[in-house]
Formats: C-alpha cells, structure tokens, sequence
C-alpha cells in the first residue's frame, strides 16, 4: 500500500491526476458550452463580421486615398489600380465605379451588375446573390463609387469538392454548423457593428457539414490522446495492487471490463463529450450498424482494443502446467482454432471498414482523398496491430502447449481445413486469406524454434506486416472492383431511365398554375408582339415561382410561339416556323408522358428531355390581337455534362451523383445501331461487334463494360477503365507504412529495453545503417527530382499545348465571324452554338469577352448561369490584354476550390482592332495533369519499397559478410587464453582484414611466449609460497614438540619423582603435533590434486538437502531451504567437490554465527534459462572491506584456527564445474554466496 501512495506522489502521478482533470474539464466545458450554443456561436459570427466591417471600412479609406494621389491621371482612368498588388490579391472583392461603368475589378468569382449599384447599396449591409451572402461597403468619391464585397456564406447551386456550401473559414469550424435563414422562431439575429439586424441564424437539423477543417481533426486527436493517459493510469493501476499482480487473468479481465465501460460512457453521452458535429460522427462517411454507428466511434473503439491487445500481449500468464496428454491437445486445438479466428476477424472488420466508408480510398489518385481517408486507413491501422498482438500471443501459447512439431501442423491444419471449407466459399478472399494463415503460421514457428526466448524478434512482427499489408492489399482491390461493379450498375440503372416518375406527377400542378397566372396573361395581352424585355420578365417569373424544388436539376428552355414566329436554327443557320419545330419534334420523336401536355422526347442523347406545351387562348386575353400563343419548356437533364472542359465541377454531389462518373464512358444503341456516345472509349458502329450479352459484365480492351436495358430496343453501355497491376499493388506501400509505424512504436512502448538493445549501435549497426540512409537519401533525391522535372515538363508541354490550341482557335473564329459585331445581342445564340461546336471539336471550353472585359459567349453558358462566377473577366487577364495589349496570355485560374490553365488572346478585325477577346479554360488538363502526377508518385513509392526491400536484403548480406571476419577475430580473442595454446586465424587475402589478422597472429606468438615466461615465473614462485607456507605450517608444531622433549630431558636428569606422567604428558603432546603436522600434508595433498574432476549426473535438490539435514541440529541456527516446484534441478559435475562445495560455505556460515541468537542461514535455488541460481546467505557478523578482498585468496581466514584454503578450493571447484561464484556481505548484518551453474543438456 505504501508503493501505491508513493507511485501517485510521484511526478507520473501528477501528471495522470493533471489529465484526468484535463479531462473532466474538457468534458464539462463542452457540457456548459452546448446549453446556449446557438447564442455563443451567433455571438461570435457577430464579433467577426463587425471585424470584418472594420477592415472594409479601412480598406475603403486606403482605397479613397489611392485614388485621390497623383498616381492615378484622369486619362488613364483608374486602369493604373490594376498594377497596384494589395489590391489585386485582396481577398476583399473591389469593384469601382466612374459615371457608373465598372472601371476597376479584382476579383471575377462576385456576381456583380453594374446596374443595381444603387440598389446593392441600400441594402443592410449584406448582399445576397447566387453563389452566397455577402458582406458590402459602399463608398462616394465625387463620381467614383466603391463597392467592396467579402464573402460569409456559400450557396452555390451545386455542391461538389469544388463548392462547398457554408459560412467561410473565418468564421471556424463551429459556424459551419450553422446556417442563414429567415425570419422564425428560435432563430438568432446577427446585428452589425451599429445595431442593424443582418440575418438570422439557426442551426442545421439536417444532412452534414460537407467541411474539413483543423479544428474538428487536432480536437478529435487530443481526445485520443487524453484516453490513452486513462487507459494508461488504469493499466497503472492494475500494475500496483497485489491482488492483480498475482492473478493475471484476472487483472486482464477487469481491464477489459474497465474499457468496455469507458464505450459505454462514451457512446451514451457522445452529444455532450463530441461537440464536432461534423461528418466524423455522422453515418454519411461511415456506418455498421449499432457497433460502429460513425467513423469517430469506429476510431475511438478500435483505439480501444489497442490497449486491451497490448493488456492481452503484456499480461497474459506463461506458467506452465501439467496437464494429461489429451487435455494438452484439446488445449492446443483451442489456441490454433483461437489465433486463426482473430486474423479471420480482423479480415472480416477490415473488409467490413472498406465496404461501408464513403470517403474516397483511390490509391492511384493521391488528390481525390481527403482528412477522412486517411482516418479510415488509421482504423485499418489500429485493427491490424491489434489482431496481430492478440494473435501473436496466443500463437506463443500454442507453440508452448506442444511437446513437438507433429502435434502443432496437426492442430493447425485440422483447423485451416475447416475454416478453409466456409472461407473459400463465404468470403471472396477466402483463397487469399488461407494462404495468409499458412504463411503466419509458418513465420511464427521459425521464429519460436530460432529465437526460443526472444520471440518477440522485431524481424517476425516485420515479417508479419508485409503479409498482413500483402492481405489488405488483396482484400481492398476486390472490394474495389465490387463497389466499382456497384457503382456502374446504378449508373447504368440511371442512364436507362428515359422518364422522371415524380418529375411527371408534379408537372400538372406547376402547369395549371402558370397557365393560370394573371401577370404573364396580362403581358401577353399589352402586345401583340412580345418584346424581349417582356419575354425576359417571364421567363424570371417562371424561374423564380416555379420551376424549382425538384425541377433544379433540370435545365429549362424557355419559347413563347405564336402562329407568325420564326425560329433561327443555330449553327445550321436555318430559318423555321416556331410552332411547325415544336409539333414537329412531338411527332417524329415524342411520346406523350404521365401528364397533359408532356411530351417524352427521344434525342439519342443520355439523358431525359421533356416538353411541356402550355397553350394561351384568345377568349382568356381581352385584347390580345392573335388566335393563340404556345409556351413551349423545354426540359433537359444531363447525367454528365457534355465537353471536357468541367465536367467534374458542375457535378451535384448533393444529389446523388459521383465525381468519378465523368471518368465513365457511355454509349446508347438502339435497334443494335450506335446513336449516341460519350467518353474516351471507342464504340462501335453495332452492337453485336463486341457485345454479345445485355445484364452482364464484360471486360473488353482495357475497359469494364455493363450493359442495360431502356425498352424500346434501346441498351445503355456504362464502360470504365480497368484497374491496372500498378493500380492493384498501389496500396501496399501505403498498408506497409501505416502498419508498420503503429506497429514498431507500440512495440516499442511495451518493450523499449529489448529493443533499445537489439539495436545497439555494433559497427555492423552502424556500418547498415549508413548504407541504408545513403540509399534512403539517394532515392528521396531522386524521386523529388524526378517528380519535379516531369511536372515541370508536363506543364512546359501543357502551355505549349494551350497555346497552340488557342492560336488554331483563334483562327477558325477569325474566319466564321471576321465581318460579324459580336456585341450585337441577335448573334449571342449563333455564338453560343458556334463555341459549343468548336469547344466539341477542339476538346476544349471557349469564352469571348468583349472589350471592356464583360462575357459576350460561351460553350458552356451553365457556369455562368448558375452563378459559379461571374460574367466579368479575370482582371489580370483584362490588365494583360486591355492594358498592356499582350498578344497571348497564359496564367492559373481558379473557380470555387479548383485551379486551372486558362489563355487569352486578343480577337481583331482585318484592319487589327481589337473587338473581343477569346478565353481557352483548361480545368481538364489540369485534373489530368494531378492524376498522372498522383500516379507517378504512388510508382514511384512501391518501386521505392521494392528497391529498399531489396536493398535491405543486400545489405544484411553483404554487412554480414563484410563483418564476419571481424566477428571471426572477435570471437577468436575472446577465446585467448594464457594458460593454455591459442588457435591462430588462418586468413589468405592481403587487405586490411589481412593485415589485422596477420598482427593478431604475431600478438599470438608473443603471448605464447610471454605465457610460457609468466608460467616458470609463476611455478616458481608458487614453490616459493608453498615451501614457505609448509615451512611456516611445519615450524609452529615443532617449537612445542622441541619444549617439550626439553622439558622431559630436563625431568630425566634430574631425577623428577614425576617423571612417568610427564613422560606421558609429553609423549601425548608429541603425538598431537604429529597429527597436525599429517592433517598439514593432507590439506596441501588435496588442494594438489583439486583439478581433477569426475563430473556425473547430481540431483541438486536432494544434495543440498542432505547436506542441510547434516547441519541442521543447532539450536540457535534456523535453516530456511526455498526449491521450484514441479521441477528436478539436475546438473553434471564430480559429486565430491559439489558436496564439499555447499558443506565448505554452510559450515563458514555457521562459524560467523557462532553463539548469535536467532541465527538464519536461508538457502533459495532459482531456475532461469540454461542455468541454476543459488544463494546461500546468512545474519553472521560479516566482513570488513579488507576482508572481502582476500575471500578467495589462498591463506586467508577470517578464523583462529584453519590454513585459508576452504573457499580458494570452493572458488576453483565451482569453476571446474562450469559456474560462477560472488558474494554480497555487509559487516555486522550478514554474508550471501551466490552461485551459477549450468543446466544438464
């Protein structure tokens, strides 16, 4: 109890106390911070915006000053602000104003008209246009006007990676959460910095925060480490009480049980400890069921069961029992059946992770991932250590339980065999993942026959990891290819369907009621012909009131006919009646749909079309002077919009579709002739050329094709391309390094001593890892090098590309429009048609600005429309061309989060003038150019760790062999001995090695000499000391036996009436000091002949205590005798000298005691390894410093009587017999002997 307190005392203590406090107040900061959330975070949007109020405000005066200096002359305009760089790349949007025409512009990405200046400006200081709400500021300068805009909210029509919806960065990851509305109950007004209310705020009940942000992910990770010092005082904990120390299967289990209560606690107040409410716990990126219901909790219990794997790994008990012969099997049965079902497990919840995540896991596309990838790869992570410590564990107790080989392959294959039956036929890696188990299995018992007690090997684990990643490797390229397969069947489902069900039930109401409606009947009534004003103003109102909602994803044409209106057919240039065209088209290529006056229109493109017909009759009009006027809607959806320019960024994310649908190809055949393509793949011309099967998969020049059926002698083509073996192999190195990192520093923390000194810094170590940072460095080089010329080169040849792209362009528009006034508003259709027909032909969008940078055309009109950006141009572009007259221009754009090539040159008429100038986005090659970079990168990484696998290989080999003669001198030195003859090195090369083993062989040669002076010097002077030594031992019986002749000769002269007995007395004297002087010869006889050794099989345990029985019948001497159970102690050495071993040191033991009271002589053998451990000790009186350094010493004794020899023969016995021999003592408190000696083999 006392180490317990002391242990919390302790700085580690404080430390864990520290941060379960960090804790407990984190968790209740977040509790208190959730009660009034909304009006914290509406708080702190209004503290932000009002910042941002100032710096508009400041942006303004400094915006006001420039203007006012001499910089800027009135010829010039304020063309001179384009040069000014803080304002160029203000963040802020600048838009200036002279006499009402835009003259200066930053930023192309507002949605700004020039004619609502006025009306922008007496708004609240918000502005709401398409693409989201935005922070204005006004400002009068004699007769400039600034506007300066910041974006807040984000709501684009679309949501993709690209556009993402929201309050913006500045605002934090919370306001995210949050969302702008109207006016209601519960919502929060947002006021400026002068009390004017700007919006309300409410928080979103719906659907997810579609952001990433630092935040959410540094706070997620800080609650993963606050959990991991819990679990670690737990585990602290459980370390200190005795109770668990001694029974480990029982600390185990109450560990579990403690991190299965810390889920629950976790799970059920989740809303109150996890305040992110983010994607990471919401089921949109990842969802099992009840267990795993968020990949934060997926994480969260996975870091868990890491703790419990390590428990499990650390704690578990190895003492072994004995058991009967067929309990051992059954025994071992369970522990093969055990170590194979948790790799199964992990294989399942592996499988299991792929399948339900929903973030992008593209291993060839490094761009298309984002945070939650990589959260998903550390959950595979955490799951593969864990099952490989669990696995590892209970493979050591099945190769402990076996007495041989035999036994362990039969139990493993019995068992492989029938997980083998349901595997192949259950799983679709069930081949993989049997081969899998064989190859664990055989790892591990090389390693347990190799490394017996060092199992532990980090060459095993590593050995273990490229399986395990050669496994996931397996399992996610067939996952792939099964959510791939998915994916192109509900695409094929979705191109196949010519008709929109709910789009054809709620048509009739949105047509009854504009057919109904008094505003447009009273426009059609005011004229008779309708003004493009007019038709403007209704085709607003029908966009506004009616097509919307579920009619967004449609885009509507909108045609008002009456009997005398012609059509002008664009590009053909062909003139038709309005109404002829329309009823034309229902004829040859409609049907009529679930709905009055809708007709299905068949256009062998992808897609559907409807048409809506939406008569107005004279006898509804008062003053109308025509019979009849038909609207005509036209409705049109695209799964994939056409060209290559965006295609991915006007993908809706939010409704369903995915990016990777612009990499498909599609194609439609009807009556088995093609009608329509799309894509890179060539089709061809009939269907039976290359598809023989409708409802099937086929894999066909590189492509993955399915076919669908539409009715009507229609099929669907879906094609994408197939997974190259790069592709297949590609995630190796990223399972590699993930597992291998998680892996090697949870070993680390369980083991840090072991493998601190497995890798000890040997010259070999050394020598390894210089070799291997050389070819780390040299590779790393290499690669970035290689990676930043080929980007470098890819883009030269991009420019180049554009450039002459844009000259040929250039030329065919200079040719179509050379006489034509592009500003002219009757030619925007024939120029829309003509860009549309180009950008088809030359794989590329095109837009035409005209001179005062305004958009006159495009290809793709949508963008614009939509409000993805403006209609102005990008103003360093406008600086380029309208300013310093460039004749080409090539510079990054970029749109919502996408970057992209754009070029500009400028379009003149025959004398030279500039009219316009033609913009060539490039978005498609910039997404090609990151993919082939990602996919460069990704080779260019498994070629790396192949080439390092290789590497290592080598270099252990060579290293090896390189310092095996070194190992060779190493081991030969240490095997020198003096007293006996040296093995010199036989070596044949003259290098370096040579040469050393030449100087060691000549250091041999001295030494042999050296020895053999050493040895006469040594022989003589030990006949010295022995000849002094007997002299001495024979001298001090011989002075009483000569005083005492002296004395019975002194007795005979005179006479001595007593001279009998005293002849008796002297001849008993005599006879003593004859027996002493022949115990003398005795002594010195067997200390001679000591080294000669009969070594034969001793029961160690029964020796000593024979030995102990002799001696134990002192009163005042306690003998306390300590053996292993269940195990015989056997050694091989001469039975005498061990005998006279243990008799020599108890019999010291009880002379230092003597007559002490309360005398212990405690005896302990311990068994560890190949050897014995014994200690013999005792409470005598010890011995002094001087003492302890003579114990072995020949002549010394710490007694009255006795020659000093008893413990130098125990010493040079001990040492005969292959042990050691130490000592502890303290003066006054005792002795203890400490003895080694080995096992019998």
């Amino acid at each position: 109890m006392k180490k317990f307190k002391s242990h919390f005392l302790s700085l580690r203590g404080i430390i864990y106390f520290f941060l379960c406090v960090l804790f407990i107040y984190f968790t209740f900061w977040f509790i208190n911070g959730r009660s009034n959330r909304k009006v914290t975070i509406g708080t702190y949007i209004s503290n932000v915006i009002h910042q941002q109020q100032e710096e508009l405000s400041s942006l303004s005066d400094y915006i006001v000053t420039t203007i006012g200096s001499d910089s800027l002359s009135e010829e010039n305009g304020l063309s001179g602000l384009f040069y000014n760089n803080d304002l160029i790349n203000e963040s802020i949007g600048i838009y200036i104003f002279r006499d009402d025409i835009l003259e200066f512009w930053n930023n192309n990405g507002i949605l700004v008209d020039e004619a609502d200046f006025d009306q922008i400006c007496n708004q609240n200081d918000i502005l709401q246009v398409e693409n989201g709400y935005y922070l204005i500021q006004c400002t009068q300068y004699d007769s400039i006007r600034i506007l300066l805009v910041k974006l807040i909210y984000a709501s684009y029509p679309i949501e993709n990676a690209y556009f993402l919806n929201g309050f913006t960065e500045i605002f934090g990851s919370a306001a995210r959460n949050f969302m702008i509305c109207e006016a209601r109950e519960g919502a929060f007004p947002v006021m400026d910095q002068h009390g004017k209310l700007l919006f309300y705020l409410t928080e979103k009940t719906e659907g997810f925060v579609a952001h990433t942000n630092t935040e959410t992910v540094v706070g997620f990770i800080f609650i993963l480490v606050i959990l991991s010092f819990i679990y670690l005082v737990i585990y602290k904990i459980y370390g200190r009480i005795t109770y668990f120390v001694q029974r480990p299967l029982h600390k185990l289990f109450f560990y579990f049980a403690d991190l299965l209560i810390i889920q629950f606690l976790l799970r059920s107040f989740d809303h109150y400890l996890f305040p992110f409410d983010t994607q990471l716990f919401h089921p949109v990126l990842y969802s099992s069921g009840f267990l795993f219901p968020s990949m934060g909790f997926l994480i969260l219990h996975l870091h868990a069961s890491l703790f419990v794997a390590i428990s499990f790994f650390v704690f578990f008990p190895f003492k072994k029992k004995t058991f009967s012969r067929w309990y051992r099997f059954f025994r071992l049965i369970v522990f093969s059946f055990s170590f194979q079902f948790v790799l199964i497990l992990m294989v399942f919840f592996a499988e299991n992770i792929f399948l339900n995540a929903s973030v992008p896991i593209s291993f060839t596309e490094i761009y298309t991932q984002n945070i939650w990838s990589y959260f998903v790869f550390a959950a595979v992570g955490l799951l593969a250590i864990s099952s490989l410590l669990i696995a590892f564990r209970i493979f050591t107790l099945f190769y402990d339980e076996a007495e041989n080989d035999h036994y362990r392959y039969l139990a493993f294959f019995a068992i492989l065999i029938i997980n083998a039956t349901w595997l192949i036929y259950a799983q679709r890696t069930g081949i993989f993942l049997c081969v899998y188990l064989f190859l664990f299995f055989l790892i591990g018992m090389r390693f347990h026959k190799k490394e017996k007690q060092n199992v532990e090997s980090p060459s095993v684990f590593f050995l273990y990891f490229i399986i395990s990643s050669a496994l996931f490797t397996f399992l996610i390229y067939n996952i792939n290819i099964l959510k791939s397969n998915q994916q192109q069947l509900l695409t094929a489902q979705q191109l196949s369907a010519d008709n929109d069900p709910m789009f054809e039930f709620l048509f009739p109401d949105v047509r009854n009621r504009i057919a109904s409606d008094t505003i447009i009947k009273r426009l059609l009534a005011s004229n008779g012909d309708l003004t493009f004003e007019d038709e403007n103003i209704i085709y607003e109102r029908i966009s506004e009131l009616y097509i919307i909602g579920s009619f967004d994803r449609y885009s509507v044409e909108r045609t008002f006919c009456s009997p005398e209106r012609q059509l002008l057919i664009q590009p053909e240039n062909i003139t038709v009646n309005c109404a002829d065209y329309f009823d034309d088209l229902i004829i040859s290529k409609g049907r009529k749909a679930n709905a009055e006056g809708l007709y299905l229109i068949d256009d062998n493109v992808q897609g559907i079309y409807y048409l809506s017909v939406i008569p107005f009759i004279q006898d509804e009009l008062d003053a109308w002077k025509i019979d009849t006027v038909n609207l005509y809607l036209e409705f049109y959806f695209k799964y994939i919009p056409e060209g290559l320019g965006y295609p991915e960024l006007l993908i809706d994310e939010s409704r369903g579709l995915i990016r990777e649908i612009a990499n498909y190809s599609f194609a439609t055949y009807k009556n088995g002739i093609l009608v329509y393509k799309f894509g890179s793949y060539l089709y061809p011309q009939r269907f039976k050329d290359s598809f023989d099967s409708i409802g099937e998969f086929l894999k066909l020049n590189g492509f993955n094709h399915f076919s669908q059926s539409s009715g009507n002698d229609t099929v669907i083509i879906v094609s994408k391309k197939t997974k190259s073996i790069a592709d297949a192999i590609a995630p190796f190195s990223y399972f590699f390094f993930l597992i291998s990192f998680f892996g090697f520093v949870v070993l680390l923390s369980i083991n840090h001593k072991y493998y601190l000194k497995k890798f000890a810094f040997t010259f070999r170590m050394k020598l390894q890892m210089l070799i291997l940072s050389s070819l780390l460095v040299s590779f790393v080089i290499i690669g970035l090098s290689t990676i930043y010329y080929i980007t470098n080169v890819y883009k030269e040849k991009n420019n180049d590309f554009l450039a002459e792209k844009t000259q040929s362009i250039l030329i065919e528009l200079e040719h179509k429009l050379k006489n034509e006034d592009l500003t002219k508003e009757n030619l925007h259709d024939y120029l829309h048609q003509l860009l549309l027909k180009f950008s088809l032909v030359f794989f590329s969008d095109i837009n035409i600005f005209d001179l005062n940078g305004r958009l006159i055309a495009s290809s793709r009109p949508e963008i614009f429309d939509q409000g993805l950006i403006s209609k102005l141009m990008n103003p360093m572009a406008f600086k380029a061309m309208n300013i310093e007259n460039k004749l080409f221009y090539l510079h990054q754009e970029h749109i919502g989060n996408g970057q992209y090539l754009s070029s500009y040159v400028p379009f003149k008429d025959a004398q030279g003038n500039a009219l316009a100038y033609i913009n060539l986005p490039y978005f498609a090659k910039e997404s090609e150019r990151r993919n082939e970079i990602s996919t460069l990168v990704l080779a260019y990484i498994n070629i790396f760790l192949l080439l390092m696998g290789i590497s290592v290989t080598l270099v252990l080999i060579l290293s090896r062999r390189l310092t095996q003669p070194l190992q060779m001198i190493q081991q030969k030195m240490r095997m020198v001995r003096i007293d006996k003859v040296n093995e010199k090195i036989a070596w044949r090369g003259k290098d370096e090695i040579g040469q050393l083993v030449t100087q060691y062989n000549t250091l041999l040669d001295q030494l042999a000499e050296s020895a053999g002076r050493l040895a006469r010097s040594e022989r003589e002077s030990a006949w010295r000391e022995m000849a002094r030594q007997v002299a001495h031992e024979i001298k001090n019986p011989l002075t009483p036996m000569r005083l005492s002749v002296q004395y019975l000769l002194k007795a005979w002269n005179e006479k001595d009436a007593d001279i009998d007995q005293k002849l008796n007395n002297t001849t008993q004297t005599l006879i003593n000091q004859i027996d002493t002087l022949s115990s003398i010869a005795s002594a010195f006889s067997d200390f001679a002949n000591m080294p000669v050794n009969k070594p034969v099989t001793i029961q160690l345990e029964l020796l000593i205590q024979q030995i102990v029985t002799l001696f134990d019948n002192r009163e005042n001497i306690l003998f306390q005798l300590e053996m292993p159970e269940n195990e015989e102690l056997i050694i091989v050495a001469d039975q005498g000298n061990i005998n006279r071993i243990f008799t020599n040191i108890i019999k010291n033991s009880i002379q230092a005691i003597g007559n002490k009271e309360n005398g212990v002589i405690k005896i302990w053998v311990e068994s560890h390894k190949d050897n014995y451990f014994i200690a013999i000790s005792d409470n005598g009186k010890g011995m002094t410093e001087n003492e302890k350094q003579k114990v072995f010493t020949p002549n010394f004794t710490t007694k009255s009587s006795g020659m000093g020899i008893g413990l130098s023969m125990v010493y040079n016995m001990i040492s005969a017999a292959g042990g050691t021999i130490s000592f502890e003592t303290e003066q006054g408190s005792g002795t203890t002997f400490h003895i080694v000696l080995p096992k019998s083999i």
